[in-house]
């Protein structure tokens, strides 16, 4: 509506209204694909079919519909980070997602989409609304990486002078940060996995999706959003190599 999104509540076995703008399928049984496609127009992927990584198989155009997946990250907030992949189907005046997992950017952009004022009133204001919520989730997991591996570096270089001491507690807290530093490196790498292949669902939108997608403020705003994934692109690979070095100075300290 004008004033926003509106959330309405499922119905099982229920059509879903004309008016409907969105439809987000959250681990969808076979009926709710079923009644989705028909609301389409277009098939759902299956779950294995979203997994491969194959870009004809990620981003596709069949049946009137833009199909796009890019993988991201889930389970930091729980400290078993994971990627997912997220289907954004686009047809017509209407956009599907396709979810496995509880994204945090989905629920983020649905509170912030509901909220009168915000302006998410077409498929084109919906879909760049999607990519910018993924954005600022992805930043905030950097920020987080970033400050765990200044608290990692302090407790590194802050140790250097009990070993200089032969402290032998001290030697023994440093092999305890590698495990620590070493989670954080597999979330970086996560992160810098999933910001390709976000790039990658930007650039292809950019080319294929047709009318108000590529007009005016969406256009602009695909790609100041395009601008901001490859931005954090070059601060994760910062990071990276950051953290590459704070386990060599460990593993030189525990040496010595």
């Amino acid at each position: 509506t004008e004033k926003g999104l509106e959330e309405a509540a499922p119905q099982v076995g229920a059509e879903i209204p004309s008016s409907t703008a969105w439809i987000d399928l959250h681990q969808p049984t076979i009926g709710e694909d079923r009644v989705a496609e028909r609301f389409l127009g277009a098939e759902i992927p299956s779950r294995e079919e979203t997994e491969e990584i194959e870009f004809s198989s990620r981003f596709y155009a069949e049946d009137g519909a833009v199909f796009m997946t890019a993988s991201l990250l889930t389970g930091v907030d729980m400290g078993k980070p994971a990627l997912a992949p997220f289907t954004i189907v686009v047809a017509a005046d209407r956009i599907a997602t396709v979810r496995y997992d509880d994204l945090r950017a989905v629920r983020q952009f649905v509170s912030r989409a509901s909220k009168a004022g915000n302006g998410y009133t077409t498929t084109a204001t919906i879909f760049v609304g999607l990519i910018e919520a993924i954005v600022d989730r992805t930043a905030d997991v950097l920020e987080r990486i970033s400050k765990d591996v200044d608290g990692i570096n302090r407790g590194v270089f802050a140790r250097e002078a009990d070993l200089s001491r032969k402290n032998v507690q001290s030697g023994r807290a440093l092999e305890t940060l590698i495990s620590a530093i070493g989670m954080q490196g597999d979330l970086a790498a996560k992160a810098r996995e999933s910001l390709a292949s976000l790039e990658r669902l930007v650039q292809y939108a950019s080319l294929v999706l047709p009318g108000a997608h590529s007009k005016g403020a969406n256009r602009a705003r695909l790609k100041l959003a395009g601008r901001d994934i490859k931005s954090l692109e070059d601060h994760v690979d910062f990071l990276s190599n950051k953290i590459t070095f704070l386990l060599d100075a460990m593993l030189g300290l525990i040496n010595v």
